[in-house]
């Protein structure tokens, strides 16, 4: 009998089953909660798109605002590790790390519609456990750039430095949100010099020494 079900399940054991079933769902998730929006999705259309039954959507998740929880924590982790590592390997003036940081977020969220509609509309006002996780993110961000300038000033980071970094962050999603939803006020280049100049220049603004 075991040997039959190995077969049946191409080798997977029951928690590779189930890994691979949830998998599945948050695949579905992103795919039709970026497309058709949150509520405007049903249980068995998740399941028919994972090609799976709702019995094995509820052995994953209470609800779809749980799979919403974890197709945007899927998503951010994924943008916020490919920022980082991009920031990580960008030439060592602070001008090229925030250009190559921009670039890569920007990029993540304008080169594919469904990544900016989850991190920006659809985990909006969902659960108060969404909406923390979502002010984490800001402030994961907001800590990023900090982290970034903290060899070029020359200081610790202030609470100031903090502020300035959060209004980038806010400041750029706003832009983004508003380039999902059409408004497009120049080419996805001119958005990313726009960031750069806008860090720069608060930079030297507000954090280098004078």
């Amino acid at each position: 009998m075991a040997e039959l079900e190995t077969r049946r399940y191409r080798g997977l054991d029951a928690s590779e089953r189930l890994l691979d079933r949830r998998t599945r769902l948050v695949e579905a998730g992103f795919d039709l909660f970026g497309t058709k929006g949150h509520h405007a999705v049903s249980i068995r259309q998740l399941c028919r798109q994972a090609g799976l039954t709702e019995r094995h959507f509820y052995e994953s998740f209470a609800d779809k605002r749980e799979l919403l929880s974890a197709v945007y924590e899927d998503v951010f982790t994924t943008v916020r590790d490919a920022t980082f590592s991009a920031v990580a390997q960008a030439p060592g003036t602070l001008e090229g790390q925030a250009r190559a940081g921009l670039r890569t977020f920007i990029r993540a969220l304008a080169d594919d519609p469904r990544v900016a509609r989850v991190l920006l509309f659809e985990s909006v006002g969902v659960s108060a456990e969404l909406d923390k996780r979502r002010r984490a993110v800001v402030n994961e961000f907001a800590g990023l750039i900090a982290a970034t300038v903290l060899p070029h000033s020359g200081e610790p980071i202030t609470p100031r430095l903090s502020m300035v970094a959060a209004m980038i962050v806010g400041g750029l999603n706003e832009l983004l949100a508003e380039w999902t939803l059409g408004q497009r006020y120049g080419s996805i280049e001119e958005l990313i010099d726009l960031g750069v100049d806008t860090c720069m220049a608060l930079y030297d603004k507000f954090v280098r020494r004078t």
